[in-house]
């Protein structure tokens, strides 16, 4: 995912893009491909800045992938199903003791392209 040490799209789009998003408190945080079958294992991202992440999801099929999470108020296993064109937000904290631990899954040809909220 990374060229030069950037991630996209900070490698692919034009400064004037990606000072468009920074104007309006945005910030570019991956684009992912994961074909039926694909997963990102379990982190909590708390090393890359606390904010608040929205990832708009692409899929082929409704229900067939998601996000899986740890509430931290029961310390249970939660799971958020993705639908196609939808986005999934969540708050990244830097806390070790409040980490959000997730990891995705696909069953199904799924894209998302996500944003630190600023």
């Amino acid at each position: 995912h990374l060229i030069n040490n950037l991630c996209f799209p900070r490698y692919h789009w034009d400064r004037d893009r990606l000072e468009s998003l920074h104007n309006i408190g945005l910030e570019p945080r991956g684009n992912f491909y994961y074909p039926p079958g694909g997963f990102r294992e379990w982190h909590s991202n708390r090393t890359h800045g606390k904010g608040f992440r929205m990832y708009f999801i692409a899929c082929e099929k409704d229900g067939k992938s998601g996000l899986n999470y740890v509430d931290n108020r029961d310390n249970k296993v939660k799971t958020l199903f993705d639908k196609n064109e939808h986005a999934n937000i969540f708050y990244v904290n830097d806390n070790k003791d409040e980490a959000f631990f997730h990891s995705i899954f696909s069953d199904t040809d799924r894209f998302s392209l996500g944003f630190n909220i600023n």
